[in-house]
């Protein structure tokens, strides 16, 4: 009767949560309950599961770990390196795992030894990894690896994924460990009252340290189920994976106080923001309500467990359970009422009209809001519904990768795809096609082969332009910098090279090329060092839209605002400001509104039984000082 009480002490709530919404999008969109869905969501969950598993064994400690993330993307790198070198895969995978041990040991030595704070601690290695990722790879994705290796991420045994089977692994394991053993109870015992743990003679320091290392080595496999998955190791893979993970854990009822907490919770709490995800796409919830909904239900679901933990600290026995199962069931039963009248779908049309899914790099920013605009003005235009999908950042692959499998299911008319990552997005984009679904780029590209057009500017043409332009504005004599958006992002390395190509020859001296890794402040930030380090620095090339705008601000900030040049790509409002007040000189302008017009165009012109050409070049245009005028 004890292990009963537990298992319903602890699970239930997670459980029911989980009933819940399996109930109420199999009620909402038809193709929730199909078996392939269900492999879809299985293999979606495992990379967070596989990390959960491990930050499960950190925070019942009272601990936690914020670098698993960028563990994760090192150790995959440096295996990615030796692989590309020709090192056989099972070595090079081992090599990667050793790394991945070795950063938890540092981790682990780190809090124990010197007595830094796990957070601290922790967060220092996620800055070090990710950076040491940048320096292993120099900052690109390495694509040539052993195709054998991608068995781990696409394969399947017995009909269910190879990242399923490794995660059940993990789990096991993991649930063995934490309730079977020594090293698992004293974890519990450590979150709970490590003085009294330490004072009874329980090394504390070494029981921590093999948890951390065990994290580090969970993360390092976790690595290899991504990067089989996306066909690359991608320094910039793993952003805000330990994020997800804590999530699962504490919405599996693990307390982050420490001394509370289950692995199999946490593969509960896993499944919920898989299921969450996956059916928030089925029924077509715009990208940006899609993250107020899951924040809602993490918040929702710790709720729901403090509401248990009190329950069962005033009262004894079944009266417990069931008042926790009442208030359980009835938020459910909540949940799912206030999503029937929600998110209640439309009776269909007499005349159905054309369901088109775009799937940009990002969900917002001025330059994919643009091409949204463009979108939806030629989907209205054509009597076409039309839905936004995209992961929060440009960095997140396989999040786009979980979308577009999603999306799949739903089989839209067409898909028209801005990839991430050309390479990764190719195996989802020749799935849609065998599927009957069309694909066409936007922005930047795929395998032709997996696609039916693509839509976008010619990147490292256009670089070229804004080479030229640069020898133009300083005569061909003077050193220049280069500030980049994303590491590794096909299109923006076309553009560098075009750039570099452009000003070749001319005298001018390219210093350097620095990265805002799609952030302003920080592009803001790299300006201004650059601008110490090179007093004579004569002009920047900011090939994107976020970049342009903190190097701008740098020089408003140094005073140097048309003494330095700026050419920037795009032609968003803030850039269009900073060329009319002489802070930018030129602004090579994609057209992002055309891009968008013409992915649902040449869609319809597909389902209608037009051809439609495999490329399309929409070009770009030189905006100067003049605000406006094309440049001469």
């Amino acid at each position: 009767m004890p292990d009963v009480k537990r298992f319903f002490g602890e699970r239930l709530g997670a459980l029911l949560a989980l009933a819940g919404l399996c109930l109420l999008f199999g009620a909402l969109s038809a193709r929730f309950f199909d078996w392939d869905n269900f492999i879809n969501v299985a293999r979606q969950i495992s990379i967070n599961g596989i990390i959960a598993v491990g930050m499960t064994l950190i925070i019942v400690t009272s601990g936690i770990d914020l670098s698993v993330g960028s563990v994760l993307a090192l150790s995959i790198c440096v295996s990615g390196v030796m692989m590309e070198g020709g090192t056989a895969a099972p070595l090079a995978l081992a090599v990667g795992l050793g790394v991945g041990l070795a950063c938890g040991a540092v981790n682990g030595l780190v809090i124990t030894r010197l007595g830094i704070s796990p957070f601290i601690a922790s967060l220092g290695m996620m800055s070090i990894a990710r950076g040491a990722a940048m320096v292993v790879t120099g900052g690109n994705p390495i694509t040539h690896l052993d195709k054998r290796f991608f068995f781990l991420g696409t394969g399947a045994l017995l009909g269910v994924p190879v990242p399923v089977w490794v995660m059940a692994v993990v789990g096991l394991a993991g649930a063995f460990l934490l309730e079977r053993t020594r090293t698992g109870r004293y974890a519990l015992a450590l979150g709970s009252n490590e003085e009294a743990v330490r004072l009874s003679g329980v090394s504390v320091n070494r029981y921590k340290l093999v948890l951390y290392v065990l994290m580090g080595g969970l993360a390092a496999i976790a690595g290899w189920i991504l990067s089989a998955r996306v066909a690359s190791a991608d320094p910039s893979a793993g952003v805000l994976m330990e994020l997800e993970a804590i999530a699962a854990v504490v919405i599996g009822g693990a307390s982050l106080k420490g001394g509370r907490g289950s692995v199999a919770g946490t593969l509960i709490g896993a499944a919920i923001m898989g299921v969450l995800n996956n059916g928030l796409v089925l029924l077509g919830i715009s990208a940006f309500w899609q993250q107020v909904l899951v924040g809602l239900v993490i918040i929702g679901a710790v709720g729901v467990d403090q509401l248990k933990t009190r329950a069962m600290s005033a009262t004894k026995g079944a009266t417990t359970v069931l008042r926790y199962a009442g208030i359980a069931v009835a938020g459910a039963l909540v949940l799912t009422a206030v999503g029937m009248m929600v998110f209640r779908p439309h009776a269909p049309a007499k005349n159905k009209r054309l369901s088109i899914v775009f799937l940009p790099k990002a969900a917002g920013g001025e330059y994919w809001l643009s091409v949204k605009n463009g979108a939806e003005k030629r989907a209205k235009e054509l009597g076409v519904d039309l839905l936004w999908l995209a992961p929060a950042s440009e960095t997140e692959v396989s999040k786009q990768i979980d979308i577009f499998e999603n999306v799949i299911q739903t089989h839209p008319d067409g898909i028209a795809l801005a990839p991430t990552d050309g390479q990764a997005l190719s195996p989802m984009a020749k799935k849609a096609m065998a599927a009957g679904i069309p694909v066409v780029t936007v922005d930047s590209d795929i395998d032709a082969a997996d696609r039916l057009s693509y839509i976008g500017t010619d990147n490292r043409a256009a670089g070229e332009v804004a080479g030229r332009e640069m020898v133009k504005l300083l005569g061909g004599k003077g050193k220049v910098a280069i500030i980049t958006g994303v590491l590794g992002a096909k299109n923006l390395r076309q553009r560098c090279e075009g750039f570099k190509a452009g000003v070749a020859g001319s005298g001018l001296e390219v210093l350097s090329e620095q990265t805002d890794n799609g952030d302003r402040a920080k592009g803001l930030a790299v300006a201004e060092n650059l601008l110490t380090a090179h007093p004579d620095l004569a002009g920047f090339f900011a090939d994107n839209a976020i970049a342009g705008p903190g190097v701008a601000q740098a020089l408003i900030g140094r005073g140097q605002q048309g003494k330095v040049k700026l050419i920037s790509f795009d032609t968003t409002p803030a850039l269009l400001g900073y060329i009319k007040d002489g802070v930018a000189q030129r602004l090579v302008a994609q057209k992002p509104d055309m891009m968008g017009e013409l992915g649902v165009e040449m869609l319809v012109r597909k389902t209608r039984g037009e051809a439609i050409p495999p490329i399309v070049d929409t070009g770009v245009v030189v905006v100067t000082e003049a605000f406006g005028a094309p440049a001469p």
